[in-house]
């Protein structure tokens, strides 16, 4: 799927997700890819029949209509698509008594593999969103004698899943003890610790798909663990590399993140990062290779003097149309930018597009 199909692949989901039903009449329909037409349209007429039971006289009504435009749209088909087909349709009104049945027909980008018939109030979008799901997940650990956070990187996503801390005293004995049995002490206290950690990722990274774990943390504290009898063969397995950083939490696994670039070259979180970053660096340096704003893209667009065309996935979808057509006419490749890191954020405030130029506009 190219990023600008992507994209739009996205919109439609969003735009199902927030349509309701007032009543159990919203359809969801899913073809898998060489299914016959011909059963599924026997299926569509045995739903028909059995919505006459129906004793509510206005969900009977909304439903067989609905069924009645799906049976319409699947006699526009002669053989099923090459990807199946992903069909929704019902009363999509937002006032009790009136009607607006709508129909949404989807050619899917990847294969549809489950036949599924669901009549809802909100309408069955789990097979389409799994197509959307970036597929490089990692783990993420940053950690030292005092904390840890375990985290999942889904796509551009940070999502911290965990954060345990630790019994470990400093390193200056308290009170009467000796030095001796307060050390041993510390020891075990920090070996139960690494126990914790390590029976946390097991838990939490277990049936996640990863295609790695990366670690980090101030200190050789990572390196301890690591080292230690702690971790399962497979968990250790999957760690692909470890990173000194100066912090622990959130900014610990931003800083993670940002030192593991080469790890992470071919995920899509740091294509983004390395995409906004270069339009930052020639803006703040006042290039005039850089240029922003709706009227600056467009003339720029129209001389065929952009080279990347960078656009937040939240831009207004009339306007983006019509970039998106001049930028295919002018051979422009275009970059959509999600606001899940903080130069998407930073590009949605700038207005949502901009453009990185081959040559200076004026």
């Amino acid at each position: 799927m190219t990023n600008m199909n992507k994209n739009k692949f996205k919109k439609i989901i969003k735009e199902l997700i927030e349509k309701k039903g007032r009543h159990t009449e919203l359809i969801s329909l899913y073809i898998p890819s060489k299914y016959p037409l011909n059963e599924i349209i026997s299926l569509v007429k045995q739903e028909y029949a059995l919505t006459k039971n129906v004793k509510s006289k206005t969900v009977r009504k909304n439903v067989t209509d609905a069924l009645e435009k799906i049976s319409q749209q699947l006699k526009l088909y002669k053989t099923t698509p090459k990807n199946g087909l992903a069909i929704f349709c019902g009363n999509v009104s937002e006032k009790e008594g009136q009607q607006d049945i709508r129909l949404w027909i989807i050619e899917p980008p990847e294969p549809i593999k489950q036949r599924l018939y669901w009549c809802d109030q909100k309408f069955s979008l789990d097979n389409l969103k799994s197509i959307i799901v970036e597929k490089d997940v990692y783990g993420l650990v940053v950690m030292d004698r005092k904390e840890v956070d375990i985290a999942i990187l889904n796509g551009k996503t940070i999502n911290i899943i965990k954060h345990i801390e630790s019994m470990v005293p400093g390193k200056t004995t308290k009170g009467g003890w000796s030095q001796a049995r307060y050390q041993r002490i510390r020891k075990e206290l920090l070996n139960n610790f690494f126990k914790e950690i390590a029976e946390a990722m097991d838990i939490e990274f277990k049936d996640k798909n990863l295609k790695g774990i990366l670690m980090g943390g101030p200190g050789m504290t990572k390196e301890s663990f690591i080292s230690g009898n702690f971790l399962t063969s497979e968990t250790k397995r999957k760690i692909l590399g470890t990173m000194d950083t100066n912090y622990t939490e959130e900014n610990g696994l931003e800083e993670l993140l940002k030192k593991s670039e080469n790890i992470l070259k071919e995920a899509e979180v740091i294509k983004e990062k390395k995409i906004c970053d270069k339009f930052f660096k020639l803006l703040s340096i006042n290039s005039e290779l850089a240029i922003y704003g709706i009227k600056e893209v467009e003339l720029a667009l129209e001389k065929g003097i952009i080279e990347l065309l960078l656009v937040s996935e939240k831009m207004d979808d009339t306007k983006l149309e019509i970039l998106e057509k001049k930028a295919k006419e002018m051979s422009t490749n275009i970059k959509f930018i999600s606001t899940d890191t903080r130069e998407g954020i930073q590009l949605f405030e700038l207005g949502g597009i901009a453009g990185i130029l081959r040559y200076k506009l004026y």
